[in-house]
Parts: C-alpha cells; structure tokens; sequence
C-alpha cells in the first residue's frame, strides 16, 4: 500500500505560499484607493525553483485608464521576485504628455512607478483644471482659456499669458511647471526688453513664496 508523505514537498509547500502571497498582493491592489482595478488575470507556471506569474492588470485612477501586462519571476530559493516583458497601455492624453516616461517605465518593469506617475499626473491635471475654472469664473472679463494648458490674462496694451505644463523630476515624481510670459505691441517690445525678460524669473520667486493659486490672484488684481 502507497503511504502519502505527512509532510508536502518542498517546492510544492514553497509554491502556495507563493501564490498565497500573490493574492494577498492582489487584494491589495484592489484596494488601493482611488485607483480602480476592473480586470486582474494570472497564469502560473514554474520551471525549479522559478515561478513565472503572466499578470494582465486593467485599472483606472480618475481619468487615466490603463492596461499593464507582465511577467513577474520568483524564486523559491531566496524569495526575490522581479518583473519583466512589461507592456503599458494608457489613455490617449496620459500616454502623449508622458509617453518618454512611460516607454522608460516599461523598459525598467516598473510596475510601481507607473503608478506614481499616474498618480502624480492625475492630481495636477485635476489642479490645473479646478485652477483654470476658478479664474475663469471668477473674472470673465479679462481671463480667457485658451486650452488645456494656457491661461490669458487681458490687461492695459499687453496681455499675461499663463502656460502651465507638467513634467517629471526623478524616477516618477510629476510636478507643474507654471511659465508667465507678456505679450505687447512690437513697438513697445525694445523699450520693455529688459522687464520682459525678467517677468517669469520674478513670478518663479513668486510662486514659491505664495503658492500657485495666490500667485496668479495677485497678476489679475494688479492688472484689473
């Protein structure tokens, strides 16, 4: 008569510890607030020691939809676990602005910058937009949005004109990048030269002593 081991085999307990793991991840992930993952989809296979999980994640954070697709490889010997084959798929806007990060992602298998950078996108879009809204409605008569990202500020023979973009220090860290240029008549742009110059350089010293939104307050009260 065959007599089952009372313990199991190694490689076979060290798996489903393994997969156990992979959904405690996966749980994790679904929670993690505000990003929404509608889709999670995993094959497993091993070969030795190695557990080879093909991971499909389909999520949303705001208005950024994405697809991640990839191959994360663990070792049952030590434990370490990294990510390759990485495939990123991302809404149309998202992917143009950022498109040199997120193809720098992909190449890393950054799964979890990727998700900064979502992140870090969403949130300063969703500034700029409420920013842009607020003076707008605020006075109708003198700011103008142009698009997405510029701002016009009509004033006396010149007008105050806001660009504000987006752009990534670091790994995936997305801050704004806020420039204020003065558009005048040619005939006044020689005699004016040198404080047209100097405009952006004195509203980035404004920016960081009052913040963004106090900063563009104070150019529309001084003009209006």
């Amino acid at each position: 008569q065959k007599h089952l081991p009372f313990h199991e085999d190694k490689e076979d307990s060290e798996t489903h510890k393994t997969i156990e793991s992979l959904q405690q991840q996966v749980a994790i992930l679904r929670d993690l607030s505000p990003f929404r993952f509608s889709g999670l989809s995993e094959v497993l296979s091993q070969n030795g020691l190695t557990v080879n999980i093909r991971k499909t994640i389909e999520g949303r954070y705001r208005d950024v939809q994405f697809q991640l697709k990839f191959l994360m490889q663990e070792s049952l010997d030590t434990g370490e676990s990294h990510v390759t084959d990485l495939s990123i798929a991302a809404s149309d806007v998202f992917t143009t602005d950022l498109i040199e990060h997120i193809e720098r992602m992909s190449a890393q298998g950054n799964v979890q910058g990727f998700l900064h950078l979502v992140k870090g996108y969403s949130r300063w879009t969703e500034a700029k937009t409420q920013t842009f809204k607020h003076f707008t409605a605020e006075y109708p008569n003198i700011v103008m949005q142009v698009d997405t990202n510029l701002l016009n500020i009509k004033a006396n023979n010149c007008t105050l004109v806001l660009t504000w973009n987006l752009e990534v220090e670091g790994e995936s860290s997305v801050v704004p990048d806020i420039r204020l240029e003065v558009v005048v008549p040619e005939s006044v742009q020689e005699k004016q030269k040198d404080f047209l110059e100097s405009v952006d350089e004195n509203f980035q010293l404004m920016l960081q002593r009052l913040g963004i939104e106090a900063s563009i307050n104070s150019l529309i009260e001084t003009v209006k």
